[in-house]
């Protein structure tokens, strides 16, 4: 992701075991590193820009219930890319100006992360899921 200010990516991120998998629609639970299941998982497109160009692709991501939306390359990675704190984020169920179909958007500090799921099911389901996160990680912040 670009934004700066929600992600902190970490250059140590590759663990050297595993070649990326940026196939399949899911991957089987026996390959899915049981340290990052969490509240709600699955592969998303992830949109990039590049000198202006707009690219899409295929991350696994997963949805902690501690309130971080965490980005791998591929479900069986032992650590993830990036990490995205939701305690201020606004979750946006609606993006016209897409190229790609089920798209939604994640809205942290003022940067925009764009996402794609592969059905509007799914798509659904992700937008429910961070929702509550939000809600849950921000009422908590609200009580301390």
């Amino acid at each position: 992701f670009n934004c700066s200010l929600c992600f902190m990516l970490r250059a140590d991120a590759g663990d050297g075991e595993h070649s990326p998998r940026d196939d399949g629609p899911a991957a089987p639970s026996d390959m899915i590193h049981k340290q990052w299941t969490g509240k709600h998982h699955g592969y998303l497109l992830k949109q990039s820009k590049v000198l202006g160009k707009e690219k899409w692709h295929k991350r696994w991501f997963v949805l902690s219930e501690l309130g971080s939306l965490l980005r791998f390359e591929h479900p069986s990675a032992s650590k993830p890319k990036s990490a995205l704190k939701l305690d201020k984020a606004l979750i946006k169920g609606e993006y016209a100006g897409c190229s790609k179909p089920n798209a939604f958007q994640v809205v942290c500090q003022g940067e925009t992360v764009t996402l794609s799921a592969e059905s509007e099911q799914v798509k659904q389901e992700w937008i429910l899921q961070l929702r509550e996160v939000v809600q849950d990680v921000s009422a908590a912040v609200r009580d301390d």
